[in-house]
């Protein structure tokens, strides 16, 4: 609903040659639902995401929201898996891709290439901040079963010197 509605605003604010066609609004729609697997199967949402894109654009629809759906896909496989070459080789793909698509149909700029690179610096930083967040929980997690441990060992330690107290007494 959310790329529907902003991208009919965005034909409707930028007037010009860009007009979405029925095939155009089914894309879209088609863009979101396939996020909607992204939980499932995290590589087949940011395929589908980034083919429905390359579509719409290859039909001439105004590039904008539509181009979030694919990198909500990459950001949801980087979630997902933890290899950097992975990272790098979709990144790079997607970016390649959608670029290709781009200038096909508008032509080569240096606008496309921006593009290319800001998506791929996007794709960066959000594997790096995943990954510190991973990190981040992941100590957390080890912090707190040590405290639990220590805890633990401390009441046992306790129990055994009040033993030891009554066993004297």
């Amino acid at each position: 609903g959310f790329l529907v509605l902003v991208s009919t605003a965005q034909v409707h604010a930028i007037g010009g040659t860009h007009r979405i066609g029925v095939a155009g609004y089914l894309l879209l729609v088609g863009a979101a639902m396939a996020l909607a697997v992204r939980r499932r199967s995290p590589l087949l949402a940011y395929a589908g995401s980034l083919a429905c894109a390359g579509a719409y654009l290859l039909l001439g629809g105004p590039p904008g929201p539509i181009l979030l759906t694919p990198f909500l896909g990459l950001v949801v496989v980087l979630g997902a898996t933890k290899s950097l070459p992975t990272w790098i080789v979709l990144a790079l793909g997607g970016a390649t891709f959608l670029s290709i698509v781009h200038a096909a149909v508008n032509g080569w700029s240096w606008l496309v290439a921006l593009f290319a690179a800001v998506w791929v610096g996007l794709a960066a930083v959000a594997g790096v901040a995943l990954d510190t967040r991973r990190r981040f929980l992941r100590e957390s997690r080890a912090r707190a079963e040590w405290t639990q441990r220590s805890r633990e060992e401390k009441a046992r330690r306790r129990m055994v010197e009040e033993r030891l107290r009554i066993a004297r007494e």
